[in-house]
């Protein structure tokens, strides 16, 4: 009995002990959960939760921003502090940059009157001199205090400055010079520079493929060090988002890593550095995003596509822009492009907004080519009218022209035929008074007083030498040659009989036979 009981506390004990363990390793399960789901797995920084950037908060990355260039003039090859040598203002952030020319590199030289607040760090207010294109390039100097910094010369094209003063104790500031020189001769090539500027766009995409293809088309094990800027218009804000997202060495972030700068490319603006198996979206705070992607030699796989989208914060005037959740306005023509640009839910891409926005947009092709169908047949009709009334025009000046041409021929035909006529006319006349002055020589041809009227003399306009017996002999002769019926009784001398028009014909052609009255010739007659 007495080992019976001994044996049950033996099992009864070794069942406490079991259970104690079990609640021991569920303890260090749940502990193990719940820090890889607050840090990751593995511990890998794997960026922000996604945490919005407080509204209305806006710095512009091209306000203070000084580029210098080979078309900077040469009396402009200095660069200095705000009111130098005055006071520089408090609460400033300006960024220098120079771009010297191929196989150039760039020489400073500061003033000796240089004065910045002071301190151990120069955390407050100073000026970081960068090697190269970038915030993170290679550092030159961190300056503070009044040492001016000793002169230096950049090893490539590109110098990075930036002088930043904070809110207090504001100095005199500094005043430098440069100058671009000849790159020193190197018996190692330059490496290949790895940059893409993406600039005045309201949305894109991009994938670390394009720095893969630049980098390794020769090398296909070369590290990989490339960078994106993305510039949108001023006021607006930038949001990246991953579509994907697969690194070679997954929570090695020394061998494959993603990094998002806000503003500038310095570690204080860094807000996002991705190597593990997720990356979040992040938002800037400023018009400006740098993309790092830096792969090592032992990286050979990446495939991580990015998109970006350019937004300002609500309220949202409807009229310009679309409401996308309860932070964002998007620009209008971003609705229904096929991405979904909307930070947390696709607003932008719903299937009842894009099936009215397609019917809209059908009506508005269907208008529109019903607009172009009506302009070409105005246009036709228009064209085909002129060409027709040009055409009748035509042909009725030339039959206008043949009837002109024609009623001339007639004319000139009619005038002819008038002229021979009153021609032979008066060749039958001249020729009646030529035989009557051969058989009546008896009258003579001029008068030889000079009585001017009185009876017995003619008052014809016509003047006869003749008395009045003579003339009625003379008229009953003409008389009868003309075939007229002898008058018994003529008062006076009609100047319009027969016999004066042939004597006064006769008289006329007399005096003009050497030049005749119609010559025998074509008359023209112009219109």
């Amino acid at each position: 009995m007495l080992l019976n009981c001994v044996r049950h506390s033996i099992n009864m004990s070794n069942s406490d002990s079991l259970a104690i363990r079990l609640i021991h390793r569920v303890k260090k399960v749940l502990l193990l959960v719940i820090i890889l789901g607050c840090c990751g797995q593995d511990g890998a920084d794997d960026g922000p939760r996604v945490i919005f950037p407080e509204p209305n908060t806006y710095k512009s990355a091209t306000q203070y921003e000084w580029l210098f260039d080979t078309d900077t003039p040469q009396d402009e090859f200095y660069f200095n502090s705000f009111y130098y040598p005055a006071v520089y203002p408090a609460s400033l952030e300006i960024q220098y940059f120079f771009e010297a020319g191929e196989n150039e590199v760039v020489e400073v030289t500061f003033n000796a009157d240089f004065e910045i607040e002071y301190h151990d760090e120069c955390v407050y207010d100073y000026l970081e001199v960068r090697d190269g294109r970038y915030g993170f390039s290679p550092l030159i100097g961190k300056y503070c205090g009044d040492k001016a910094p000793i002169n230096f010369t950049t090893t490539s094209r590109y110098l990075w400055i930036l002088f930043v003063a904070d809110e207090d104790l504001e100095y005199t500031g500094f005043e430098a010079y440069f100058r671009f020189i000849p790159a020193p001769p190197t018996e190692t090539p330059r490496p290949e520079e790895c940059f893409f500027h993406i600039a005045n766009l309201y949305d894109g995409a991009f994938s670390v493929k394009e720095a893969r293809d630049l980098i390794r088309h020769t090398d296909p094990h070369a590290p990989i060090d490339c960078t994106w800027q993305i510039d949108v218009e001023d006021v607006s804000k930038i949001l990246i988002k991953f579509d994907k997202f697969e690194l070679n060495n997954k929570n090695e972030c020394m061998k494959n890593r993603i990094m998002i700068y806000d503003m500038y490319s310095a570690e204080e603006w860094l807000i996002g550095e991705y190597c593990s198996t997720t990356a979040p979206a992040a938002m800037t705070i400023s018009n400006r995003m740098f993309v790092r992607f830096v792969a090592s030699n032992q990286s050979s796989y990446n495939n991580v596509n990015m998109m970006f989208t350019a937004y300002t914060d609500r309220p949202c005037d409807e009229n310009i822009v679309f409401p996308c959740g309860p932070y964002m306005c998007l620009n209008k023509s971003l609705v229904c492009n096929g991405r979904e640009n909307c930070w947390s839910y696709g607003f932008d891409e719903e299937a009842s907004m894009c099936e009215v926005k397609d019917q809209t947009g059908w009506m508005d092709g269907k208008v529109d080519i019903v607009l172009a169908v009506t302009m070409g047949i105005i246009v036709s009709v228009t064209v085909i009218t002129t060409c027709v009334t040009c055409r009748h025009s035509c042909l009725r000046t030339r039959e206008k022209a043949k009837t002109m041409a024609s009623k001339r021929r007639m004319m000139n035909q009619q005038v002819q035929l008038m002229m021979d006529k009153e021609n032979q006319e008066s060749h039958e006349m001249n020729s009646l008074g030529d035989k009557y002055n051969t058989q009546y020589s008896q009258f003579p041809s001029t008068r030889t007083n000079n009585n001017t009227g009185g009876p017995g003399v003619s008052t014809s306009s016509h003047d006869f030498p003749m008395t009045n017996n003579q003339m009625k002999e003379y008229e009953k002769i003409m008389d009868s040659e003309l075939g007229f019926e002898p008058r018994q009784q003529r008062p006076y001398v009609d100047p319009d009989s027969p016999w004066v028009r042939a004597n006064q014909y006769n008289e006329s052609f007399r005096r003009s036979a050497a030049q005749p009255l119609h010559p025998n010739k074509e008359i023209q007659i112009h219109f």
